[in-house]
């Protein structure tokens, strides 16, 4: 089985490139794991070995934070080893975490797969949110690796694609020791792709865990001096866009701009490889701008007569979002699935998505069922929510509090995790973590084989 797949993969990564169809920062990604293939990697420095996270790309590494200290007080004879599939994850994880070693998440062919869990001498391997790769997990198995899903979600998309290619995973779910499930949906999908149901844990999501509730003015106002903008002025920020939704963002940033003369604008494209085009749109519709890195580089340099600011730097949107007066998360207008729409709304600013948030779909019930989210359904209405929320401050502060409110009732996912986690592996709950006050119930299932 390892070496079929080994063909497959190579042979669809070479039709794949033939037929122009990789694109640049994924050519890069897959040039940089092949020159790992017979690289050693640095052995860990704990005596025991390495416990190995995964985390994808930006969004999962973000989710770590706190997880990754807390499985450090739980196993303090291993060496906590992240990795990442993406430059932009891997890049934000050395800048969360610049004490601790981060690698690149191996390609999934065999003569990979196997040096990379020799050299890291990996015991354990938590998945964030799913990741599952067949020759990774047989070969994991095969050296008695427990591999666990940590935070797990299974998209209505990747479930299908799953299915599409069941041959390839036939057997390879069963292999996972637990799935900590963020819902009974994800859950049931778990199941019906092999996991045996005692496995799956329905623990809820470690996003309410890992993110303070509550506008810090301070802050707020540190943020808003950094990227030079008055007190009072009225900021649009909209974050984690992708092509087809900057042009409306800015059309309805150009007519609220009648009415609010001084309205700002920061534009956070998803990838910064689209930095360029959006700068394009920026000029085309007649208005200057500054990029984040020019006054990173030049902090006492002035941008006077700039109302937009486009970030091109990886990493700095969550703190960005405290300078908003409303904020707009994207992929969400364009049939993308959405974005983090927690990021924002836990430090009070009220939130406006489009109606494409399949991805989210968790997020999106519980803030709608608190009335703490407005939705777009077509492009046209942009204008008119944001316009209702910049002239109603009541509106915006009731937003706040209901949408903070609900975020904290949701909390407790990552003690759950760490109270099965202990129960397999056998080993005590820090005192600290013990006294936590998030701690909740653990299904009767998680001890199940």
């Amino acid at each position: 089985m390892p070496l079929l797949l080994d063909l497959i993969y190579l042979a669809a990564l070479a039709v794949i490139k033939l037929l122009g169809k990789l694109k640049p920062r994924w050519v890069d990604t897959v040039a940089g794991r092949m020159r790992r293939c017979g690289v050693e990697y640095d052995p860990p420095d704990k005596s025991e070995g390495a416990v190995l996270v995964h985390a994808v790309s930006v969004g999962e590494v973000q989710l770590l934070r706190a997880f990754i200290a807390d499985l450090e007080s739980m196993f303090p004879d291993y060496e906590i080893i992240i990795s990442t599939s993406t430059p932009t994850g891997r890049d934000v994880a050395e800048k969360n975490f610049p004490m601790r070693k981060v690698v690149q998440w191996p390609l999934d062919l065999s003569f990979h797969v196997r040096p990379f869990l020799d050299a890291l001498r990996v015991r354990m391997v938590l998945l964030m949110e799913l990741e599952v790769w067949p020759n990774f997990m047989l070969a994991a198995a095969r050296k008695k690796v427990p591999v666990m899903v940590v935070n797990g979600r299974l998209t209505a998309e990747s479930f299908r694609w799953y299915r599409l290619f069941r041959f390839f995973f036939k057997g390879v779910f069963r292999k996972l020791k637990r799935v900590f499930v963020q819902n009974e949906v994800y859950g049931e999908r778990f199941a019906r792709l092999g996991v045996p149901r005692g496995r799956i844990v329905n623990a809820g999501t470690m996003k309410y865990d890992l993110v303070p509730t509550g506008g810090d003015p301070e802050k707020t106002a540190a943020v808003r001096k950094r990227i030079f903008l008055d007190s009072g002025e009225p900021v649009i920020v909209a974050g984690s866009t992708h092509p087809g939704e900057e042009a409306d963002i800015i059309d309805a940033w150009l007519a609220l701009k009648n009415d609010y003369p001084d309205l700002r604008l920061i534009l956070a494209p998803r990838h910064i490889d689209r930095v360029g085009e959006v700068k394009d749109l920026v000029w085309d519709a007649g208005e200057n701008f500054y990029l984040k890195s020019e006054f990173d580089r030049e902090p006492d340099r002035k941008f006077p007569d700039k109302r937009v600011l486009i970030v091109d730097t990886v990493g700095d949107l969550a703190e960005i979002y405290r300078a908003a007066t409303v904020a707009f998360v994207g992929g969400s207008l364009v049939q993308y699935g959405g974005h983090n729409m927690l990021e924002a709304a836990s430090l009070g600013v009220p939130v406006v998505t489009g109606q494409y948030t399949d991805n989210f779909a968790d997020t999106v019930d519980l803030l709608l069922g608190a009335d703490a989210l407005l939705i777009v359904r077509v492009k046209s209405e942009l204008r008119e929510v944001c316009g209702r929320l910049l002239s109603d401050a009541s509106l915006r502060e009731s937003m706040a509090g209901r949408a903070i409110r609900a975020i904290d009732g949701a909390k407790g996912a990552t003690r759950r995790h760490l109270e099965v986690l202990a129960e397999i592996t056998g080993v005590e709950v820090p005192e600290r973590l013990a006294a936590r006050t998030d701690a909740c119930p653990v299904a009767a299932a998680a001890a199940s084989p």
